[in-house]
């Protein structure tokens, strides 16, 4: 017992002595929950089907729906507070029948958690599977949400609206589609005069999967955001792919939070942010983007961003393919990359490793980071005006401008092992004996904070994200 609520969990002792306290305490207890059961048969006082339940149900209600298959489309058209709790993702489905959205939530300030259960095969303008309503807010947990189509509207799988909250805890978004936000769309609405106070939608993404969701226009082919707020923690953004390479995560004029997680192998390419700010901490962008035949300028491969201040911490940046730029490239963006490895991403023009695409008046700030072992035309590593605050490691300077400080490495390998699990949620290179970037840093501050997997450093501590034994 949480011993915080136990006191609220302790039965009242009424003295026999007076009966008129006794009813004034019984008339202030709250009133117990209410719950209510269907199954495929309606039998056993249970409704035959979710929607009959939902219409029934108080507010603050939990329905429990056994294992089946149920094919309806459910609507939530009053404000109210409920629960829908399943069996498990593969034993409760509820299966939309290709005749609308699966769950509907039209009315603003609604609550509803959706646990244990599986949302598939839901067509509608936007909000395939899910509709989250202005002020509303919904937690989807433990959940699938699949195979849902938003046609030409946003958010194949979910669709938040201006506002509007939703919560994904260890759940999974995926094979939907939608001409913007193949798996998620935080929705901004209309603006005035393209301003104003529009936006506003929050998403917190816990211990979850987005994967294999597509777009058929141009932007957030896994989750698209606008003047928005987004945690990304502990989860995976895998095989979402658009007709354009504009980001699997793509968010503009934005706050973003990542942590933990990994984004990886999106032919979409992986972050791009426009106008947005935050932060990327202890989490591995690899693999992502493709060659495009005949590439675009808005081509993504690792990180795009532009117009922000974002920080990338003890992170991985590796393997990433785009014309420019495959690993971070950068406009006007203010950003600052500590602590972390950016290595093996490959462009076909220029900036292998890191681009400060012109024309730019502030290029990334390299702190404590290894750039090595990418490969472009021009500036396999480094193309730009990069900066560095000092203990780096950038093996090429070729076609780059950085002047190194004095703490700085050049024209050295360092050993990198292979991008692979060395313990930890997310992949890392490993540094091999004899690395050069083992011990390189006595700056006490550049080793108070662990490594990408969680190790501890002491002064001295190595460069990148991964600290040697």
């Amino acid at each position: 017992m949480d011993r915080r609520h136990a006191s609220r969990r302790r039965p009242v002792l009424i003295a026999p002595a007076s009966a008129a306290l006794a009813g004034a305490a019984l008339a202030a207890a709250p009133a117990l929950a209410v719950t209510l059961c269907v199954n495929p048969g309606g039998t056993g006082g249970c409704a035959a089907s979710v929607q009959a339940a939902v219409d029934a149900a108080p507010r603050g209600a939990t329905i429990e729906v056994a294992p089946g298959t149920y094919v309806e489309n459910v609507v939530l058209a009053a404000r109210t507070s409920l629960t829908i709790a399943g069996a498990g993702g593969g034993a409760t489905v509820i299966d939309g029948n290709g005749a609308g959205r699966v769950v509907d939530v039209q009315v603003e300030g609604t609550r509803l958690t959706l646990a244990a259960l599986t949302l598939t095969n839901g067509v509608a303008i936007g909000g395939g599977c899910l509709f989250v309503p202005r002020r509303g807010n919904v937690t989807v947990r433990e959940a699938v949400i699949a195979d849902c189509d938003a046609g030409a509207g946003r958010g194949g799988g979910i669709l938040v609206a201006p506002r509007g909250r939703l919560t994904l805890e260890a759940s999974t978004v995926q094979s939907s589609s939608a001409d913007e936000g193949g798996g998620i769309a935080f929705d901004h609405g209309p603006c005035p005069s393209g301003l104003g106070t529009c936006g506003n939608t929050r998403g917190t993404i816990v211990d979850s999967t987005i994967a294999g969701n597509s777009i058929t226009g141009a932007f957030g082919a896994g989750i698209s955001a606008v003047r928005s707020q987004l945690r990304l923690w502990d989860s995976v953004v895998t095989g979402n792919a658009g007709v354009v390479q504009r980001g699997a995560v793509e968010l503009g004029l934005s706050r973003i939070d990542v942590r933990r997680s990994t984004i990886a192998d999106n032919p979409a390419g992986g972050v791009s942010l426009l106008g947005a700010r935050g932060t990327i901490r202890e989490t591995t962008v690899s693999g992502n983007g493709s060659i495009a035949s005949p590439p675009s300028q808005f081509d993504v491969g690792g990180i795009h961003a532009s117009d922000g201040p974002l920080r990338i911490e003890r992170s991985t940046i590796s393997g990433n393919v785009s014309p420019r730029g495959a690993g971070i490239r950068a406009a006007t963006a203010r950003l600052t990359v500590t602590s972390s490895t950016i290595a093996d991403n490959e462009a076909t023009d220029e900036g292998g490793g890191v681009l400060c695409e012109p024309p730019a008046t502030s290029c990334p700030r390299l702190e404590a980071t290894i750039v090595a072992d990418n490969s472009a035309p021009a500036g396999p590593d480094c193309s730009g005006q990069i900066a560095s605050r000092g203990n780096n490691l950038v093996e090429d300077t070729t076609g780059c401008g950085f002047t190194p400080a004095a703490t700085d490495q050049t024209a050295a390998d360092p050993l990198l092992g292979p991008l692979q699990a060395n313990g930890g949620p997310t992949e890392t290179h490993a540094l091999l004996a004899g690395s050069p970037a083992a011990g390189a840093i006595t700056v006490a501050r550049l080793c108070r904070l662990p490594d990408q997997r969680g190790v501890a450093r002491s002064v001295p501590c190595d460069v990148g994200a991964f600290e040697a034994p």
